[in-house]
């Protein structure tokens, strides 16, 4: 069907089009009539015109699109490594997470475990010599920025790779529980781990680690003559010398090199690594994965994403203002307020909060004398003025929360500072203690701002009922040393968790104590039983109902005073479409956002 170019004249005349190159082309403002006898002699040349007309504007739209694609994202701090096998930080996983891809994960708008590399998540069961039997299907059409599949041998070499202590490190204890992983012989997607443990976390944890492709991390195939067992117990250079060759090798792959670029089947593909202050993430042209969406790991809307690494706030604030970044979350509080304060500023960006999970608390020894009395603890908790610290210290930005997850029921022990309560408290221990002045130290790890003002409010507190608080800094080093071996009397630490129910057992459990991360000498039958039992419970529902029951248990008890969630605070470019903050960290999803 030919164009009818008369009857589309009026189209041809509307402002849109009046204000197209064509006319900037032609060069003077259109006359109808005198337009009506050209077009008539020149039909040829009118549709070379339009042609060059839509050329124009399409070139034009592309490069105005080319110049705003690149999503600018300032962290404080730089990956001390990519290669998933040597991730020490959260930058590092995040990062890597744009590149490599787990078989589950915890979707940050869902806050659900969701499959990643994996259809869904798994299913399990359990048989006479199995505990666990954790089945899972491989996503169809995965695969490799090279274009090769991703397959069960590139699963069970990561895996094998994690599992062993010498080529990783940090991460491998997670991992002890797969005893077996088979192949479906008949279908290569289908795949099973066994464990002869029974733990509720097993199922994140058995797909908790990135798929990195065989062929790139191992080449000579040197995993390939090693069983899960014969890799666990190779713990130094002395066990296996091939191993410790072979592990130097998977030292090697930095990826800072333009040479070597790490094959990942994630949407985006490393570009720019060659110093320490900017790394560059390319969305691939014809990413496996985009034609699916059933979660927020397979939206890849930005092209481009430029991560800057600035220690110093006064000039990565100085930088936002200035537009040269779309993106900065960690801001202090007290610099949020100014910004919320700023006009100029809130033109050009909208500021967030993001609630996390996690908490501070401040801690208690029951090792020392006077702490082993409840009483006593909680006249210390009831003079803890945490509106004043969130006010001061945090300038508003915090939340004050009474458990784990700051989900209470009516039930729970509300220790807001009553001084009322305080004296009462202390007068009930005073009176099964012959001497009522008590001298405590509240420690803290130098450099820490925060906890050091926190520490100077509570001594200003605890005169009100006769306690004498001495307030001791230790450099991170000593301040561990000292927690872990029960020296400290108070002290204020941070928990980190996620939406999947935390495992308590090594920080309230009596049998870690001693070499966990129970600092507070904590050692309640109780509670013992509640965390044994949640670590074997399957049943999500039935799992939180004991999760409940400790809560509930550790609140009365009171071997830590549950603080407050201090807030992340963001803020987003204007230009930016689909910016969302998430109480995951690091509190946003950088792939789904665009301009």
């Amino acid at each position: 069907m030919l164009f009818n170019y008369e009857k589309n004249l009026d189209f041809f005349f509307s402002k849109k089009l009046n204000q197209s190159p064509l006319f900037i082309f032609v060069g003077q403002q259109p006359n109808r009539q005198a337009c009506m006898r050209f077009l008539k002699r020149y039909r040829s040349l009118y549709f070379l015109l339009i042609l060059l007309s839509l050329q124009i504007a399409c070139v034009q739209q592309a490069r105005e699109e080319q110049s705003t694609s690149t999503i600018k994202i300032r962290e404080s701090s730089s990956p001390a490594s990519i290669n998933p096998f040597y991730i020490r930080d959260e930058i590092g996983f995040y990062l890597a997470g744009q590149i490599f891809q787990p078989l589950l994960a915890i979707d940050h708008k869902s806050e659900e475990l969701v499959g990643v590399l994996a259809e869904s998540r798994p299913t399990i069961s359990s048989s006479e010599e199995w505990a666990m039997i954790i089945q899972y299907e491989l996503r169809e059409n995965a695969s490799f920025s090279d274009g090769s599949p991703l397959s069960f041998k590139d699963i069970l070499y990561s895996i094998k790779a994690n599992i062993c202590p010498l080529i990783n490190p940090y991460y491998n204890n997670y991992y002890q529980f797969i005893d077996s992983l088979a192949v479906d012989e008949n279908d290569s997607s289908l795949f099973t781990f066994y464990s002869k443990e029974k733990y509720y976390l097993s199922e994140f944890t058995s797909g908790d680690y990135y798929i990195v492709a065989e062929s790139q991390f191992d080449p000579e195939l040197v995993l390939r003559n090693y069983s899960l067992d014969q890799l666990k117990k190779i713990q130094s250079d002395e066990d296996d010398p091939k191993i410790a060759v072979y592990s130097q090798f998977i030292q090697s792959l930095t990826f800072r090199s333009d040479s070597i670029k790490p094959l990942g089947s994630g949407a985006y593909s490393l570009g720019e690594w060659n110093s320490e202050d900017k790394i560059s993430l390319s969305k691939k042209a014809d990413w496996w994965g985009s034609k699916i969406q059933p979660n927020t790991f397979y939206v890849s809307k930005a092209e481009k994403l430029d991560f800057y690494f600035i220690e110093d706030v006064t000039t990565s604030l100085n930088a936002l203002k200035n537009s040269e970044f779309d993106l900065m979350r960690s801001i202090p509080a007290k610099d949020f307020i100014a910004l919320k304060e700023n006009n100029d500023f809130k033109e050009k960006f909208k500021l967030q909060t993001a609630s996390k999970f996690g908490f501070q608390y401040l801690g208690f020894n029951l090792r020392q004398e006077h702490l082993k009395y409840l009483d006593l603890r909680k006249a210390i908790a009831y003079s803890v003025p945490q509106r004043e610290i969130i006010e001061k210290l945090y300038y508003g930005q915090a939340e004050s929360i009474v458990s784990f997850d700051g989900d209470e029921e009516k039930d729970y022990n509300n220790y807001q500072a009553n001084t009322d309560s305080a004296s009462f408290y202390k007068e009930r221990f005073d009176a099964l203690n012959s001497n009522s002045n008590i001298k405590l130290t509240y420690a803290y790890n130098a450099g820490n701002d925060n906890r050091k003002a926190i520490g100077l409010i509570l001594q200003e507190a605890l005169k009100k009922i006769n306690i004498d608080l001495s307030i001791e800094q230790y450099e991170w080093s000593v301040y561990l040393q000292k927690l872990k071996a029960g020296e400290l009397d108070l002290f204020l630490n941070g928990f980190g968790s996620s939406s999947i129910t935390p495992d308590l057992t090594n920080t309230l459990h009596g049998r870690s104590m001693n070499g966990g991360r129970n600092y507070f000498g904590y050692n309640d039958s109780i509670s013992n039983n509640l965390l044994e039992q949640i670590t074997v419970e399957l049943d999500d529902q039935k799992r939180d109902k004991l999760y409940e029951e400790l809560k509930l248990r550790v609140n009365r008890q009171l071997p830590l005073l549950v603080l407050m969630r201090p807030y992340d605070l963001m803020a987003f470019s204007k230009e930016l479409k689909n910016a969302n903050s998430y109480r995951l960290s690091p509190n946003y999803w950088a792939a789904e956002m665009s301009k």
